[in-house]
C-alpha cells in the first residue's frame, strides 16, 4: 500500500502502458529535500507514473515530509530496504526512469543539479 493507504502493486505498475519514474529517497539527506520538489513536478505527466520508495521507517516523518516537499507521488515505505536492495539502488535519491516495455533508459545516483533536464530529456524521448 502506499503512504495515503491506496493499494499499490509496483510490479503491476511497472507492468503497465505508463513509463515509471522510480524515486528511492529518504526524509534527512539534504540532496532528497532539494530534489524531491523538482521530480514532483513529473507528477501527473500523461503517460508517465511517479512512485517515491522511501527508505525511512518513522511515518510520521515521511507523511510531514510527502506533504511538503512531493505530495504528488504515490509513496511505498520501504523501512527494511527490500525494494532499494531489490533494484541495487545505491546513493540516496536514486532515480529511474522504466520505460513501459521495461527497459532503464535514465539512472543517477545522489544529488544531480541537473536532473529536471535528464528527466526532461528521459521522459521527452518516450
Amino acid at each position: 500500500a502506499t503512504l495515503g493507504g491506496d493499494e499499490f502493486d509496483l510490479k503491476k505498475t511497472l507492468q503497465s502502458d505508463k513509463s515509471v519514474v522510480l524515486v528511492f529517497f529518504d526524509t534527512t539527506s539534504e540532496p532528497c529535500v532539494s530534489m524531491m520538489p523538482l521530480v514532483n513536478g513529473f507528477a501527473g505527466r500523461r503517460g508517465v507514473k511517479v512512485v517515491g520508495v522511501c527508505v525511512d521507517s518513522d511515518r510520521a516523518a515521511v507523511e510531514r515530509f510527502v506533504s511538503e516537499h512531493c505530495p504528488k507521488i504515490a509513496v511505498i515505505l520501504d523501512g527494511k530496504e527490500t525494494i532499494r536492495n531489490a533494484f541495487g539502488a545505491g546513493t540516496l535519491p536514486s532515480i529511474l526512469v522504466i520505460r513501459s516495455d521495461g527497459k532503464v533508459i535514465m539512472w543517477t545516483e545522489g544529488h544531480n543539479l541537473q536532473i529536471d533536464d535528464l528527466l526532461r530529456k528521459a521522459l521527452g524521448s518516450l
